[in-house]
C-alpha cells in the first residue's frame, strides 16, 4: 500500500523484507518544503520565549499533525535555540533513538532502529508511524547541520499513575536543560492542563501535573486541530479510520487563543488530515 505525504514530504516507502526493516531516506528527501509549511508566526516566537514546555496535542496515526511539529522545530532550531524534542516513547527507546541522531542516517542504521521491538511491536497505535520515523529522520538531519537539538523518550506504560510519571520524566529532562526550549508532541489527552476526560470526570493529565512540577507559567500547550480526513486509530482495534468535518471551520496554521476554561491554552488547526500508516504496514 502507497501513500503519498503530498503537501508535506517526498519520502520513499519503507519495505518489510525477509523479516527485517529496509529503509532508504535520502537526506534532500526528508526536507520539509518551507513553502508548505508558514513560517513561525510572532505567537510562536513569543511563546519560543516566554517559555520552556510547549507540549503539542496530537491526535496519533496522522501526516500532517508530526509533520507540522518538526517544521516548527526546524524552524525554531534554525534560529540558534538550543531544543530538546520529546516523543511519546518508551523510556528505554531513547538510546536507539539517539544512537540515530548520532548515525549517518544509512540503511543499516534505519535498520538497527526499525529492527527494536518498539517499532515492530504487534500493536501498533500510530506511534510509530511512518510520519513519525520521518519526523526523527528530520532531527538527524537538523543535528547533522549543526544545529543544537536532541531528542529523549518520555513514555513509561508500566506505572501506577502513567500520566504523572510522564510529567515527571520530562519535568527530569527540564531540569537537567532549564535554558533549553522542550518541544514535546504527545497524544491530545496527555497535553491537556484540566481536570477530566471523556472516560473519567476526576482523571488528571500529564500537563495538569507538569505545570505543578516545574511552574505554570513555564509550560504551556497547542491543540492541533484539523478539518476532517482520516487517521491510524485504535478504538480499540488498530485500523484506518475516517473523521468528520468539525462543525464550526476555523482558519487554517493560525494560532488560536483558547478561553481560560479549555483544556488546552491555544488550538493550531492543520487542515485536512490523511493518514500515516505504522511503518511496518508501509509497502514498495
Amino acid at each position: 500500500m502507497l501513500l503519498s505525504m503530498r503537501r508535506w514530504l517526498h519520502v520513499p516507502t519503507a519495505a518489510l523484507l525477509f523479516g527485517c526493516v529496509c529503509v532508504s531516506i535520502s537526506l534532500s528527501s526528508t526536507a520539509f518544503s518551507q513553502s508548505s509549511i508558514p513560517p513561525v508566526d510572532k505567537q510562536f516566537a513569543q511563546l519560543a520565549a516566554s517559555h520552556r514546555i510547549l507540549l503539542f496535542g496530537e491526535l496519533h496515526g496522522t501526516q500532517e499533525m508530526p509533520a507540522y511539529f518538526a517544521a516548527l522545530v526546524s524552524q525554531l532550531a534554525r534560529r540558534d535555540q538550543v531544543i530538546k524534542v520529546g516523543i511519546e516513547h518508551p523510556l528505554d527507546q531513547a538510546g536507539d533513538l539517539n544512537g540515530y541522531l548520532q548515525s549517518a542516517g544509512s540503511s543499516k542504521d534505519q535498520q538497527l532502529l526499525l529492527g527494536n521491538g518498539y517499532w515492530n511491536a504487534t500493536h501498533q497505535d500510530g506511534r510509530t508511524s511512518y510520519a513519525m520515523f520521518t519526523l526523527v529522520e528530520q532531527l538527524r538531519v537538523l543535528k547533522s547541520e549543526g544545529y543544537d537539538v536532541e531528542l529523549f523518550a518520555f513514555d513509561d506504560q508500566q506505572a501506577e499513575n502513567r500520566d504523572k510519571a510522564l510529567a515527571a520524566n520530562i519535568s527530569r529532562v527540564y531540569q537537567n536543560n532549564p535554558e533549553a526550549l522542550h518541544l514535546v508532541i504527545t497524544g491530545n489527552i496527555h497535553s491537556r492542563f484540566k481536570r477530566g476526560a471523556p472516560w473519567n470526570p476526576d482523571f488528571l493529565p500529564m500537563g495538569f501535573f507538569l505545570r505543578e512540577s516545574v511552574g505554570a507559567s513555564l509550560v504551556t500547550s497547542v491543540e492541533f486541530s484539523h478539518d476532517g480526513g482520516n487517521a491510524w486509530l485504535c478504538t480499540p482495534e488498530c485500523k484506518v479510520t475516517e473523521l468528520a468535518k468539525p462543525k464550526t471551520p476555523t482558519e487554517r496554521f493560525t494560532l488560536r487563543k483558547k478561553a481560560p476554561s479549555y483544556h488546552h491554552d491555544f488550538a493550531l488547526n492543520v487542515g485536512t488530515i490523511e493518514v500515516s500508516l505504522p511503518t511496518l504496514e508501509r509497502r514498495d
